[in-house]
């Protein structure tokens, strides 16, 4: 949840009238969007991940005015045609692909504007934008630009300029070393031979995306009329809602948008339409997510109060949705819309829905299968083990890097993730209690762990991958930490009635000498061993650990009931 700072006099403005604490924090409730702090100057609003366009002044007195009833239905936004253009060289394709951009002019741009603008940069860059890797922004003052436009990569060392806030000329590698920006955000893109910049006709730079802009044309002032806003990132659709966002507030302020055009190579142009999007939706569904009987009329009034536009034609409500509202996702039945339906519910307000018992109902009871697993975890709680519940979804590093195992390309990866520390699903649980440890290292010795949970193996399954249950210990202790593990294993096993031994085994993560597999009914269920230093290091543990981690779905079976 990101919390937005709007100056009280500049948002009464907006909205058109003087609004109390006690209105914000009702309609601020309505809306899912709570009231953090008022002082009678200020006003911090939390505000939902899934309503980015709610982070500016602009867009969220546009919320307000449908609120209150001042102004309903869809507001209508365009963005004019030009002939402007901005250049992107192929390189750019494999660095950081995407911009877009757009002109808005006839502002008068002032110090709540200036604000304004400011904040919500920062907030779409911490939050939409994924600190700056997934979308990154910059606004700059048209007058001093002179297109077409260059997107292109450089050497760093080949260009020099003034960066914002700080009056001397530096190249690109410089600016990474000691501008805060790029000492903050360099590694976005060090990794990379070339670095992007973004330059007018006359050669001059406006910006070092996504690290900062230049002095030159970068820094807005009081007076300014006429605004160049661009967007670069990795992900497509995100940075062409994030110009949409910016925009529409622009608008919001008395701006005409016009059209910036990215050429790519083989002449493909891309701009951002600021259009309209149809959606539809049945009454009857509304209805019944939302347990209330509407006529179709007054759903068409409260999807109007959420700033949508809304008709009834051939047995569905056709709704317009602004461009702005990037949480408006489309879907493949015509009759279903889950978003517009939770809209329609904020307008009516929850606290007006009655609960509902259900029409039928069922007892639960536990599964043999979790009764097993509970049998487990019991014993392990009764060694003096500590459950834990550590995160599935994990990074190669972690997985791979850390404990000296070789990479597998082969594995399911999170696509376009939030984070570099979430990009696959977890192929073991060892390394996560490692993880663990070395965040709780401080803790006073034994440090003594459990978790059971899933992993994904591979298999001959149409997907290629099934999920495995596992039981996995680790215990950090200065004195005879191999011992302790060793003795929790033989425990388990034996107070579950399951036979086992152990083979002489090898690996890059584990002492050799001190580890080996474990073999049920002739079948290696697991392994146990101290973990070697070079990986203690690498988690940055200082004290011995020692750890199991076996396959519960080979011995469920064998546990006496």
């Amino acid at each position: 949840m990101a919390i937005a700072t709007f100056l009280l006099k500049d948002l009464e403005k907006l909205v058109g009238k003087e609004l109390t604490q006690e209105e914000l924090n009702r309609i601020g409730f309505s809306l899912g969007t709570s009231l953090e702090a008022f002082d009678g100057e200020n006003a911090s609003i939390e505000v939902t991940p899934q309503r980015p366009d709610l982070l500016s002044v602009e867009g969220y007195a546009r919320q307000l005015r449908g609120h209150l009833d001042i102004e309903v239905g869809a507001p209508y936004y365009e963005s004019l045609p030009s002939e402007h253009v901005i250049n992107v060289e192929a390189e750019m394709l494999m660095i950081r692909p995407h911009i877009r951009a757009a002109v808005i002019r006839g502002l008068s741009v002032d110090d709540f504007l200036i604000k304004s603008m400011i904040g919500l940069q920062e907030k779409i860059h911490e939050t939409f934008g994924n600190d700056r890797e997934k979308v990154s922004i910059g606004i700059y003052n048209s007058d001093k630009v002179e297109f077409p436009l260059f997107y292109k990569a450089v050497e760093p060392s080949s260009v020099r300029f003034e960066p914002l806030e700080l009056a001397q000329e530096l190249d690109l590698e410089e600016i990474l070393a000691l501008h805060p920006c790029g000492v903050k955000y360099g590694h976005l893109i060090r990794d990379f031979e070339k670095y992007p910049i973004f330059m007018d006709n006359q050669g001059r730079v406006l910006s070092f995306p996504p690290i900062i802009n230049s002095n030159y044309s970068g820094k807005v002032v009081e007076g300014d009329s006429n605004l160049l806003v661009e967007v670069t990132g990795l992900h497509e659709k995100s940075v062409e809602d994030a110009l949409c966002i910016i925009a529409t507030a622009l608008i919001d302020r008395g701006g005409k948008c016009y059209t910036v055009n990215s050429v790519y190579p083989g002449s493909q142009r891309k701009s951002v339409s600021l259009a309209n999007k149809p959606a539809t939706v049945s009454a009857d569904y509304i209805n019944e997510m939302a347990g209330v009987s509407m006529p179709a009329e007054e759903i068409i009034a409260h999807l109007m109060r959420m700033r949508f536009g809304a008709k009834q034609r051939n047995g569905l409500i056709h709704v317009d949705v602004p461009c702005y509202r990037v949480d408006i996702l489309p879907q493949k039945d015509k009759a279903i819309q889950p978003d517009l339906a939770e809209d329609v519910c904020i307008s009516y307000g929850y606290e007006n829905l009655k609960p509902q018992l259900e029409k039928g109902y069922q007892l639960g009871k536990e599964t043999l299968h979790a009764r097993k697993t509970r049998h487990f975890g019991e014993l392990c709680v009764s060694l003096g083990y500590t459950e834990v519940m550590t995160s599935v979804i994990t990074n190669r590093q972690r997985q791979f890097d850390n404990m000296g195992k070789d990479d597998d390309p082969t594995l399911p990866i999170v696509q376009q993730p939030k984070t570099k520390s979430v990009n696959m699903i977890r192929t073991d649980i060892l390394p996560e209690l490692l993880y663990l440890l070395s965040r709780n290292k401080s803790e006073s010795l034994p440090i003594k762990v459990y978790e059971i949970d899933d992993v994904i193996q591979k298999d001959d399954s149409p997907t290629g991958f099934s999920n495995n249950m596992r039981l996995c210990l680790a215990v950090m202790s200065n004195n005879e930490s191999f011992n302790m593990a060793y003795g929790a294993l033989d425990e388990v096993m034996a107070r579950s009635g399951i036979d086992y031994g152990l083979r002489e085994f090898s690996a890059p993560y584990l002492i050799k000498g001190r580890s080996a597999e474990v073999i049920v009914g002739g079948k290696t269920i697991g392994i146990m061993g101290q973990i070697h230093p070079r990986v203690l290091l690498k988690f940055g543990l200082e004290a011995p650990v020692s750890a199991i981690e076996i396959s519960l779905d080979y011995v469920l079976g064998g546990i006496k009931q």
